[in-house]
This record gives C-alpha cells, structure tokens and sequence, in this order.
C-alpha cells in the first residue's frame, strides 16, 4: 500500500472535518427546542413561576401577563423546527385552560428568521396553532412577531435557551385577547436521523480507493 497516497487521502479528510467543526455555531434550521416543565410557587404553590408556559390576559390588569394568568406547560417532543408537528401531544403535554383540554401543534413552517451567532435568534411562528376546546378546535395564533430567542451561548446544540412570543386570539370568544408563549429549555439536534458528514464519507471512499490499489498490486 502506497503511504503517501494513505497519508495524502488521512490528511483532506480531517482538514475537511476540522473545517465542519470550526464552522460558527447558529441555530441550527433543524434544531429541536425541548421543554422544561412549568414551576409551581407563590403563596399557595398554585402559581406558574418558571418554566414553560402560555399566558392570556384575560383579567386583572389589562396589558399585563400576570402570575395568575399563567397556564404550564409540560414538553412532549418540544419544538421541532422545519418539522410538521400536526398531532395533538407531539409538541406539548394536553393542558387544561377554563377547563378545556388543549394542545400546541403547528404546520411544519416555524423556520430561524435571523441569527447573530452570539446567543441572539428570532423565528418565524407562522403556523403555530392553539388548539382547545371539547372538541378541540383550532385558533391560529401564528400571526405575531418573530419570536426571540436568547441563549446562554451561541444557541448550538447542549445550550440552554429561552423563547418569548406574543400574539392576539384573532376570532372566537377570545377574540383580541393577547396570548404569550415562554419556554425555556435545551436545544437538541434534530429529531430524524442525523445525516453523516461528507468529510466522513470522503475518508471512508479514500480507504476503499486503497484497498483497491493495494489489491491489485499484490495481484501483480
């Protein structure tokens, strides 16, 4: 076997898979944003206090989310960016809001808007739906600003992230009601098997082209 020719084919794959590694961490387009379960304290531990959750502002003071407005929320598969996610309990665990179950489900369209490498995204909440009510019926509440996302990082995969996001009910009897959603949680590689990198296959295609040389030396 030629050693140089192993040496030269060893030496372009690392190069390229130390190029893949060095790359500047973003969120990824594909990214899962898992859930943290809501926190319960206050006087009487009855109060969302951390965690995740959804609030509407539907008393109390107007404008203001308040404690007592809060509904928690429990995480299922969380948020799977770029990912149809129409099944009821696939994002969220059910919840209950004025003693009517719901979920959160949305059409595969919530997509990075923007990313300043330094912990600092947005995403696009098109599609993001709240479906409640016995039956459950569903209200879109994807027309809002994009979502910030702040991380304690760069938002890569391991890190820690917070996402906050207002709309307004746009029919039914919530009509004009402003709506929040807080999670906090981890970022997570995608759900689906996670492609191999091309340095990968080029190493493993350079050994093959070896073997085969070294075989038909031998055979001469």
């Amino acid at each position: 076997m030629n050693k140089k020719l192993l040496a030269s084919t060893m030496g372009l794959a690392f190069v390229a898979m130390g190029a893949t590694s060095t790359a500047s961490a973003a969120l990824a387009t594909d990214a899962t944003l898992t859930m943290d379960t809501y926190v319960l304290g206050g006087y009487y531990g009855n109060l969302v206090v951390g965690g995740s959750y959804f609030a509407m502002d539907n008393g109390g003071v107007a404008g203001v989310f308040e404690k007592s407005e809060r509904t928690g929320l429990t995480g299922n598969n969380g948020i799977q960016l770029g990912s149809d996610q129409s099944d009821l309990g696939n994002i969220d665990v059910t919840w209950n809001f004025f003693q009517n179950p719901g979920n959160h489900v949305q059409a595969g369209t919530l997509s990075v808007s923007s990313d300043d490498g330094a912990g600092n995204a947005t995403i696009n909440m098109s599609g993001w739906t709240v479906m409640w009510g016995a039956p459950q019926g569903a209200i879109n509440m994807g027309t809002g600003a994009d979502a910030i996302v702040t991380c304690a990082n760069t938002c890569e995969v391991g890190d820690t992230y917070t996402l906050d996001y207002t709309a307004v009910v746009p029919d039914g009897g919530f009509a004009g009601v402003p709506y929040q959603l807080h999670l906090e949680g981890t970022i997570a590689a995608a759900a689906s098997a996670v492609p191999v990198p091309a340095a990968v296959w080029l190493f493993g295609s350079g050994l093959v082209g070896l073997a085969g040389v070294a075989r038909r030396r031998k055979a001469a």
